[in-house]
């Protein structure tokens, strides 16, 4: 992580950065919020402009931090000496950029990492014959460089929220069912688009609220526990499904013709109750769990079907 504070004050572009993001529910925002130090002054009138950054008044002046296009609408275009930090920095990493009215303030430029077990679960999609793509809202440098590592083949960058539920949408045409997973605000309209989504522990309640399934952690690897439990309990409700079907084609006409008394007919609605019960309960044994990120072994597919 680095910063460019244009006149040489990096403690007091930290803490602007800090006030307009004080409430911030994103992963940036949460960052600079985090990395500054001592009093902070008060920020009024924010507002979150969605895949762009945020806008607010700090010690009376208008000021936004965000995307450098967003920022320009107010601050205008970029110094020489910002624009070169900007295209330095942004093969590796996010760029924010500081402004008011009065022009650019500073730059930040903040690397990636990798959540612990990422490489690992996207490994075990894969292998489960998912097609994994990362969509983002980052630049798409830092996009790349990220799906490098997790060895992801499409990968797109400089998507605003629209821009990923669109990406979704045609997926969906070309026949795919998409499950996604996502923890920011920007991720709320593609989580409502997909078939499945998924968000963890520590998402913002936006994309909690619109997400189908909540993993109650913030280990990447739990997804695809969800994934298999869901698989396993799809298979028991077939099961039971066929066996009750088996029994009542056979039973009924039985009963029908005379050949089962009334108090067998009991009995064996009750043994037949009893069995698809405990066939239920097979999916309360959780096998040993390790609290520590590691990749979890997915059942066979439950139908055939592009999956994302």
């Amino acid at each position: 992580n680095s910063l460019l504070a244009l006149d040489g004050d990096e403690a007091g572009a930290l803490a602007l950065a800090a006030a307009l993001e004080a409430r911030s529910e994103h992963p940036i925002g949460a960052a600079l919020a985090g990395a500054a130090s001592g009093d902070m002054p008060a920020a009024d009138a924010l507002q979150v402009v969605a895949g762009q950054g945020v806008e607010g008044i700090v010690q009376g002046r208008r000021m936004r931090l965000g995307r450098p296009a967003f920022v320009a609408g107010i601050a205008g275009a970029l110094p020489p000496q910002a624009q070169s930090f900007v295209e330095q920095a942004a093969a590796t990493a996010t760029v924010a950029v500081l402004g008011s009215e009065h022009g650019t303030l500073a730059v930040f430029a903040l690397g990636d990492t990798l959540r612990p077990g990422a490489r690992e679960v996207v490994r075990a999609l894969r292998d489960d014959g998912l097609v994994p793509v990362l969509l983002s809202g980052d630049r798409a440098s830092s996009v790349a460089a990220i799906a490098r590592q997790l060895e992801i083949d499409d990968a797109r960058g400089d998507l605003t929220p629209a821009d990923k539920r669109a990406a979704i949408v045609a997926m969906q045409s070309r026949g795919a069912v998409v499950a996604m997973a996502g923890d920011g605000i920007n991720d709320a309209p593609g989580l409502a688009q997909a078939q499945v989504s998924v968000s963890l522990g520590s998402a913002t309640p936006l994309a909690q609220w619109t997400a189908d399934v909540v993993v109650l952690s913030d280990a990447l690897p739990r997804i695809g526990e969800a994934i298999a439990h869901a698989r396993r309990t799809l298979a028991v409700v077939r099961q039971n499904l066929g066996w009750a079907t088996v029994y009542n084609a056979i039973a009924i006409p039985a009963a029908a013709l005379g050949y089962v008394t009334p108090l067998l007919a009991a009995i064996g609605m009750s043994l037949s109750s009893l069995v698809v019960v405990l066939n239920a309960l097979r999916l309360a044994r959780v096998g040993d769990r390790d609290d520590a990120p590691q990749a979890c072994p997915l059942p066979p597919p439950a139908r055939d079907a592009t999956r994302i």
